[in-house]
């Protein structure tokens, strides 16, 4: 039974005004142990793919381990990858959505660092060249950022302005607008867009397109062509059958005909795939389908394709299909077998796919039990593999944006980061402050009948173990731990408690903390000695606030107790659990120390809590008297540690703090950004405030812009991640002085005035890719709140 209470409040207004400051740089040396451009010890081979397109020739262009490359024949080719030089400067970070033509040219977006700029990029006779940076003027004096590029045999490229529209098409050079949010929507007076999504061109420049209509974003699906927008179905029409259409299940595609084909829902719920020709719509397959020998069927669409003779290749939940001549074939199903000799799974939507060119072949993506993803071209009627996971690339694997996230009591840090090929991985640095790098896991790595498809969370403990939730190929959620270089199987969908994609806690004896499902109920799991039992489940109830069903940010001590965020309707909550008793911490309007109440972001890892084997538990929060605010709470007292307005070591004030680490000694680590400097961290120990480093210092050869994601052990060495002055990024980590070796920070006198926007553009890059390491997705948080616009402006007091 557990047993629930609100712990009781006891405030120690302890303000930074009263703590004793220092800058402790000098009491540290520092080492650098990984960086941008280091080899990653990865196979190079393809691990994970995302998108791709196919033309008439049977040629692919596709995204892997986010690079672009294409097949042909039996050649593949790399088009961009990281460190890859770009036209117009800096070099490729990342590509996207590659759209290819007969003539084998492919548009892309891409990810550029400076001085380079990020946009379209275009490939064309076995060159790459800029097509339309970021920041293009439009034709009406507006700034373009061209996402989801389609191209046509005739070479005209429409694209999405931003996320949402408006559609442009660019036909020799010249931009043109074809329709946007504002506009109005044909056959509803009144009506205007609100965003576009889902293009498809043919070889005459007609765009077909799913429209979201204001105010409530009910969808429809339409036609631009030139400047005329043609309405082929939208909400408050009726189907043929006479049933009120509800809902497009999938983007349209058109034809060179000018046919477009699409999943539409009605209102009943009846499904069925619709071919618009001629200014008709007709259904040309009513779901669900007749189930095929081994029970796959169709219920509805995920995307649909089709080519010239009205073909369309159909993805359905269950598997890959094909309609040609009013004949539906399967062309693969879940479950079934590949023509490797693998089983396919579904792993990530973005894979399961599939398009059919004009000659009647269809390329479709589907991912293994065993080998993670591929893709698979239907031609002649065979399946045959065309290309996927451990597929060699001829370019070593390097580091691209390491960051910390962990550091043992030998100093191994944990990074994450991904490469190109090879996808994202976990990696444990030497213990010795050496450059070498062992791999904990990665992307598309096989283990025991099984592989890595995606890597969710994780956490590393004092001994260098790592606990892992992963998606993979054969179980899809797994809970993983990585020891001595091999992987090992904590929990599988096919054990009593499925584990849930959320946050993981590992403590220093090997025990972890996962959400899970039982079949019946979503809970909190201990896994101890391969015994798992459930600490809470989703019915336990707290008075006025609702059930435990929504939490996150779990952090473990070695007695059991552990500290998490709880999400309510009315509220988020921080409690702490401990032999069956849950304590209130802190919650969503409850007075701060100092004055004001206590906000708490969600889907924010950053944020904590953090409990140690003292049971002090760290956090931070925003705090309605000053902003942003780092919090211990130790045998139910608070006091505030940081905050933004109080006085930082070097001078000047704090503007943000968060991140807070804690170690076995009571020592709190955090981020901070101050009036002085951009970012910095900081060492709260024994009631004295220290900078360890800033923004701004040199360390050896490397100028350091930003400094972010603090961690300590229980030795008090501290890891972090910097941004150096060159674009790349490093891992650091700060042992006390007498340690041998290492390198001192120094103030940069050459760079005393912080580069605002350099700050902040590398803040929001960052957060990104924390965000994509860590499974935030959602958050609440403002992004000048929680990583500011700077500490470069001054803020009163």
């Amino acid at each position: 039974m557990i047993r629930k209470h609100a712990g009781t409040w006891l405030f120690v207004s302890t303000l930074l005004f009263s703590t004793s400051l220092c800058c402790a740089a000098g009491d540290f040396k520092f080492h650098q142990v990984a960086q941008s451009g280091m080899a990653a010890p990865v196979p190079p081979q393809l691990s994970i793919i995302s998108s791709f397109s196919f033309n008439d020739h049977g040629e692919a262009a596709f995204i892997a381990d986010n690079g672009l490359l294409i097949k042909s024949g039996d050649t593949v080719r790399i088009i961009a990858g990281f460190s890859q030089a770009a036209p117009g400067g800096g070099h490729f970070i990342s590509a996207a959505t590659p759209s290819l033509n007969n003539s084998g040219d492919v548009v892309f977006r891409a990810e550029v660092s400076a001085p380079g700029a990020s946009g379209l990029f275009l490939y064309s006779n076995g060159v790459v060249s800029q097509f339309l940076p970021d920041g293009t003027t439009g034709p009406s004096g507006e700034a373009l950022t061209a996402v989801n590029p389609v191209l046509n045999s005739q070479g005209t490229v429409a694209f999405l302005n931003s996320v949402t529209g408006p559609i442009y098409e660019i036909n020799t050079g010249s931009i043109v607008r074809l329709a946007g949010p504002g506009d109005s929507v044909p056959g509803a007076p009144g009506d205007t867009f609100l965003r576009m999504s889902g293009i498809s061109i043919n070889s005459s420049g007609q765009v077909a397109f799913t429209g979201a209509i204001a105010p409530f974003g009910h969808l429809g699906i339409f036609m631009v062509s030139g400047s005329v927008v043609t309405r082929i179905i939208g909400p408050g029409d009726s189907l043929p059958d006479g049933s009120a259409y509800f809902f497009a299940d999938s983007n349209p595609s058109i034809n060179d005909a000018g046919q477009v084909a699409v999943g539409l829902v009605a209102v009943s719920f009846g499904r069925a795939v619709y071919l618009y020709s001629d200014g008709q719509l007709q259904p040309v397959l009513r779901m669900p389908t007749t189930a095929f020998p081994d029970g796959a069927y169709i219920s509805g669409t995920t995307s649909v394709s089709m080519n010239n003779a009205a073909d369309i290749a159909i993805v359905g939940s269950l598997g890959m299909f094909l309609l040609s001549n009013g004949n539906l074939s399967e062309l693969a199903g879940l479950g079934g077998r590949s023509p490797d000799g693998n089983t396919y799974t579904i792993d990530r939507a973005s894979l399961f796919n599939a398009v059919i060119n004009n000659a009647g072949q269809v390329l479709f993506g589907f991912s293994e039990d065993r080998q993670a993803d591929a893709l698979y071209l239907f031609s002649s009627n065979q399946v045959t593999r065309f290309a996927g996971a451990g597929d060699p690339v001829s370019q070593q694997p390097v580091l691209e944006f390491p960051f910390a996230f962990g550091i043992a009591g030998d100093n191994s840090v944990l990074i994450s980061d991904t490469t190109f090929p090879g996808g994202t991985g976990l990696y444990k640095t030497d213990a010795k402050f050496g450059s070498s790098l062992q791999l904990v896991a990665h992307a598309g790595e096989p283990f025991a009948e099984n592989a890595v498809a995606e890597i969710s969370s994780f956490m590393m403990n004092q001994r260098g173990q790592v606990a892992i939730e992963a998606d993979t190929s054969a179980t899809r959620s797994e809970v993983l731990l990585g020891s001595g270089g091999s992987l090992t199987t904590i929990t599988d969908q096919s054990r009593t408690v499925i584990p849930t994609f959320g946050s993981i806690a590992l403590n220093n004896i090997g025990e972890t903390v996962f959400q899970g499902f039982t079949g019946e109920q979503f809970g909190l799991f201990l896994s101890s000695n391969g015994q798992t039992s459930e600490l809470l489940n989703s019915s336990t109830t707290v008075a006025g606030l609702g059930t435990l069903n929504d939490l996150e940010n779990l952090s473990l001590n070695d007695h059991d107790d552990v500290v998490f965020l709880a999400r309510f309707p009315a509220g988020n909550v921080f409690y702490q659990l401990s032999q069956g008793n849950l304590i209130r911490l802190a919650g969503d309007g409850d007075p701060a120390p100092g004055g004001g109440q206590i906000e708490i972001f969600t889907n924010f890892a950053r944020l904590g809590p953090v409990i140690n084997n003292q049971k002090q538990v760290v956090f931070a929060a925003f705090q309605s008297s000053v902003g942003n605010a780092i919090f211990s709470v130790i045998n139910g007292r608070m006091t505030r540690i940081a905050a933004a307005g109080d006085r930082a070591p070097r001078g000047g004030l704090f503007t943000v703090v968060d991140a807070p680490k804690l170690n076995a000694a009571g020592q709190i680590v955090f981020f901070g950004q101050t009036t002085v400097s951009g970012s910095g961290i900081f060492l709260y120990s024994a009631g004295r405030l220290s900078e360890i480093v800033q923004g701004g210092s040199r360390i050896g050869q490397s100028r350091i812009v930003r400094v972010d994601l603090p961690q300590i052990n229980d030795n008090g060495n501290i890891a972090f991640t910097a941004d150096l002055s060159n674009g790349d990024t490093a891992v650091f980590v700060a042992a006390p002085a007498n340690v041998d070796g290492g390198e001192d920070a120094e103030s940069d006198s050459d760079n005393a005035a912080p580069d605002c926007n350099l700050i902040h553009s590398l803040a929001i890059r960052d957060s990104r890719l924390i965000q994509e390491r860590m499974g935030e997705r959602g958050s609440e948080r403002s992004d000048d709140r929680l990583i500011g616009r700077s500490g470069c402006n001054a803020i009163s007091k």
